[in-house]
């Protein structure tokens, strides 16, 4: 293997690899972070309904868990499986790795033809 096929080799996996990763990644990050919020907000007020304390002594978040319960229902807390959203980001990263490993040696390939033969011509 030749060395600008090794280059375009690992150019299109890096590029594959950090489409299939990166948005799982992050989408987990998220996650994890509104999970906290949303436990952070119901522990806050089941203690509140515990304690009898009034509306003015929540927080905002609190407030704002019991509002949205008041209106829709008890609130599920965020679902952080990320199953849902790999699949299609392998799907595009893989597709992308081959795109760009063809369209790359391609044009690398049609680029070296034409070099050798106008130096044939010359």
């Amino acid at each position: 293997m030749q060395r600008a096929s090794k280059w375009i080799l690992g150019v299109a996996v890096a590029v594959g690899v950090g489409v299939a990763v990166i948005p799982t990644y992050t989408e987990r990050k998220e996650c994890a972070t509104r999970y906290a919020s949303w436990k952070s907000a119901h522990d806050e007020l089941a203690l509140a309904k515990a304690e009898k304390r009034s509306v003015d002594q929540l927080s905002d978040a609190a407030l704002d868990v019991a509002l949205r319960e008041v209106d829709y229902g008890p609130i599920a807390a965020p679902n952080c499986a990320v199953s849902g959203i790999a699949g299609p980001y392998a799907a595009l990263g893989a597709f992308l790795f081959i795109a760009i490993f063809l369209g790359s040696h391609i044009c690398w390939l049609i680029g070296r033809a034409y070099k050798k033969t106008m130096q044939k011509l010359a």
